[in-house]
This record gives structure tokens, sequence and C-alpha cells, in this order.
């Protein structure tokens, strides 16, 4: 895509807008781990992200667009979701003219680390599956690990 067609897409439809959702759990010794995937679409392939993406227009916040592209990528039909408490666990944001990106904590109850099946949109991640919050892989997508850090210590 051109410059000019970024510029004009810009002007007519705003900043690109997303939003994602780090999932966290604590193992039976305390110990935080976090649900990443490896990502499979351009411009991120390969890297380890949070679950996540671009806002739709039906979407009323970015809220909104973080438990839909969640609940998209990952099956979570085993945890609630409460949006109160996630929406106050912002973790992480980014608002420039052209991107728009917020970042929620939601805690669930995983002791025992079981896997958590893909979601309907599952195609977006060659796999997923839990790190420990203080050994994440080496590749992992931007701000991952500053998002990881703040919300686990």
């Amino acid at each position: 895509m051109n410059i000019i067609r970024k510029i004009f897409n810009l002007i007519n439809n705003g900043p690109w807008r997303g939003a994602g959702i780090l999932l966290g759990t604590q193992d039976r010794k305390g110990q935080w781990h976090v649900w990443l995937g490896k990502r499979t679409g351009r411009p991120q392939a390969g890297t380890w992200s949070i679950l996540g993406g671009r806002s739709e227009k039906s979407d009323k916040s970015p809220l909104d667009t973080a438990i839909r592209e969640a609940t998209e990528e990952a099956n979570l039909s085993r945890y609630p979701i409460d949006r109160e408490a996630i929406g106050q666990r912002e973790v992480f944001s980014c608002s420039t003219p052209v991107y728009v990106w917020s970042t929620y904590f939601m805690v669930i109850e995983n002791p025992d680390l079981e896997p958590i099946p893909r979601g309907k949109d599952g195609r977006e991640f060659s796999e997923q599956r839990w790190f420990p919050a203080n050994a994440l892989p080496d590749n992992l997508h931007t701000f991952v690990a500053q998002t990881v850090k703040k919300a686990c210590g």
C-alpha cells in the first residue's frame, strides 16, 4: 500500500484501532503464567503475542474489541468473563495519530495450567501455550514483555 493510500485511509477512517487481553493464572506454587500465541499473519508472523486484534464497527469500546478477539482466538467458555473486573485492569495502552491500542489483564483459575482450546478463529496462531511470566520466549511481539511485567509484577 503506498503512502498516499495510507494517508487517504487515515483521513477517512481515523487511526487503526485494536485491543487485546493478556490471560494470566497462578500455578499451585503461586507462580504467574501467561497465555500467548505465535502469530501466523504479517507483519507479526513468528512472534509470540497476546490474544487480540483490530476493532470492528460493532465494537462499542476497546474492551468490547478485546473480549471479542480473545474469545474468537481461544475457547474461553470454561472461564467467566467479568467485564467490570477486566475493564479495571488495563495494563497497556498506546495512542498515536495513526494507531490506538489497549491491553487488558484477565485472571483465570487454572492452577494446573491446562491448555485452552483454540477458538473459532484460532488460525491466527500456529500454536498457543502457557509461559511462566518470568521466562517468556525471545521472539515476543511489541510491548508484550512490558505488559506481562506490569500485569504480573
